[in-house]
């Protein structure tokens, strides 16, 4: 009887585990505010359930193991490592994260992106794709966000487009520690050098 009962409990691990990993996997999905990292993650596990779970040969015993499980977990671990140009980043309402500085060049120093309102025209007729502009790097300070890449922010705030960010590492932030020079919580800034 002992046995039976065991032999039970590990088939519900199995099946609950299964259950429970789809369904917080649809529910990224469905979260707009969910970063691409992490719906890539959502479908690569909802597909390698459904894959891992058709080829499962003990769904004909009374007894389930979870060794699919942990196959699954350790391949959608991959997906998420993979590609530090998608890890982390994820896109933003630009009018969402303020400035650190009070002032910035109109200029930017890579003269390919040229000025802030070259970026934003270039944005805006789809001449550069947002996630070919470096991610600009955010930090919170008392609940509010605040952006150490101010010129991106202020091109993306002119397009109207989402903006894709990082989290700012603590490296970064002490590095750049002399940029949060804003004078009104960083909800304006000046563009010096702007005709």
């Amino acid at each position: 009887m002992l046995l039976v009962g065991g032999l039970a409990l590990l088939k519900a691990i199995d099946d609950g585990w299964t259950a429970w990993d789809a369904f917080q996997a649809t529910r990224t999905l469905a979260d707009p505010q969910a970063s691409v990292e992490e719906q890539r993650a959502a479908a690569a596990n909802l597909a390698l359930t459904a894959a891992l779970e058709a080829a499962e040969p003990d769904d004909l015993l009374p007894v389930g193991l979870p060794r699919d499980d942990l196959v699954r977990l350790g391949l959608v671990g991959s997906v998420r490592d993979a590609g530090d140009g998608i890890k982390n980043i994820a896109r933003i309402d630009p009018w969402k994260v303020r400035f650190s500085q009070d002032s910035i060049s109109y200029h930017f120093k890579d003269k390919a992106l040229g000025t802030i309102d070259d970026l934003a025209e270039k944005l805006r007729s789809g001449k550069i794709n947002p996630t070919d502009v470096p991610p600009i790097r955010i930090t919170e300070i008392d609940g509010k966000l605040f952006t150490l890449d101010n010129r991106r922010l202020e091109a993306f705030r002119r397009a109207g487009i989402e903006i894709p960010f990082r989290w700012a590492t603590p490296e970064e932030l002490a590095r750049e520690q002399w940029k949060f020079t804003t004078i009104n919580e960083g909800s304006t800034i000046i563009v010096r050098g702007q005709p």
